[in-house]
């Protein structure tokens, strides 16, 4: 027989629903898609590897306006990992999630220009 939550477990977890159930009527601005850039953000450390992508948007009146898209980061594994490899793999999943983000929003490769940014010269070099 399972036991009941305590109290302030039983709250979280409502809290917890009600976040997901509002998830159902978020809404994503049309104008972010007005302004043809994705910019995806990679780096690594020993420990850990990372990517975030950002959508830069110009209005009519010139202004510019960058907002986060989505962010996604990897541990590195148990087992020694040179930098060099992870920042590739950071560079990897950068491409992957940029990839996914065009997917999801269904934005044509002449519609939204991509560029992927690295401070290693070891995934500068592969282009």
């Amino acid at each position: 027989m399972d036991d009941d939550l305590p109290p302030y477990l039983e709250k979280q977890l409502e809290a917890y629903r009600e976040d997901v159930q509002a998830l159902n009527h978020m809404e994503i601005p049309k104008h972010i898609f007005d302004g043809k850039e994705l910019h995806a953000f990679v780096d690594a450390s020993e420990k850990a590897y990372g990517a975030a992508v950002y959508v830069r948007s110009t209005n009519k009146n010139g202004q510019i306006s960058v907002r986060l898209l989505c962010a996604k980061s990897g541990v590195a594994l148990l087992e020694k990992q040179t930098l060099p490899r992870l920042e590739l793999r950071a560079a990897v999943l950068g491409a992957e999630l940029t990839d996914r983000v065009r997917q999801d929003l269904q934005l044509g490769s002449e519609s939204v220009e991509s560029v992927l940014w690295s401070d290693s010269t070891v995934v500068i070099l592969l282009d």
